[in-house]
């Protein structure tokens, strides 16, 4: 009964967490009180207190721990030599993938950080830069390999990512392509563009 009992503060922490990075994600943290997470979970606000001493110190830990979600989605590729093209594909794959799986996560990662204070704040867009950066890299060495065409790799990342991102807000979760398929396809769009290779290219005017 007592090694019962010393699991659950934990288990109850837990359940926290989840619980708050589903309501942060969905209906943003500004509009996510701590009393009705307590509600929704069943427990008294006080309990949340015992173990997040504010709001802002659970967006935090949630802050964080998406980062590391995205950052573990992306390793494999970062592990592998392949030309720009290849790693770029699926860097985005990965990307869309961690978005769809974790959607909670994703809803952390992408906006609600916003709301962290300083100095908490700062550094986390300093972690999100060096995500970033994977991407940015990849496109500059694409460039200089002659694989792509002159451009930004910043404005060019911003861009892929943004599309990517976009992914969880419009998939239909019961539709026919997976999350890796519906990757793929992005993907397709994003690097190779809507015209068929033999078609005339339509006038800038």
């Amino acid at each position: 009964m007592q090694a019962a009992s010393a699991k659950r503060p934990q288990d109850r922490k837990s359940v926290i967490f989840a619980t708050a990075a589903q309501l942060f994600s969905q209906q943003g943290y500004l509009g996510t009180s701590m009393r009705e997470l307590a509600e929704r979970i069943g427990i008294e606000a006080a309990s949340i207190y015992s173990h997040y001493p504010s709001k802002e110190d659970l967006l935090r830990e949630l802050a964080w721990k998406a980062a590391e979600a995205f950052d573990t989605a992306i390793e494999p590729v970062l592990a592998h030599v392949l030309p720009p093209g290849r790693k770029l594909r699926a860097l985005l794959v990965a990307h869309v993938c961690c978005v769809i799986e974790q959607q909670a996560s994703a809803g952390i990662f992408l906006t609600e950080w916003r709301h962290l204070s300083e100095p908490y704040r700062t550094d986390y867009l300093n972690l999100r830069d060096r995500y970033e950066g994977h991407f940015r890299e990849v496109l500059r060495q694409g460039v200089l390999q002659g694989q792509f065409r002159p451009l930004d790799p910043r404005f060019a990342s911003l861009i892929l990512l943004s599309a990517a991102n976009m992914t969880a807000g419009w998939r239909n979760a019961e539709g026919p392509l997976s999350p890796e398929a519906l990757g793929q396809e992005l993907a397709d769009l994003l690097l190779q563009g809507v015209i068929a290779p033999t078609a005339t290219p339509p006038s800038p005017n």
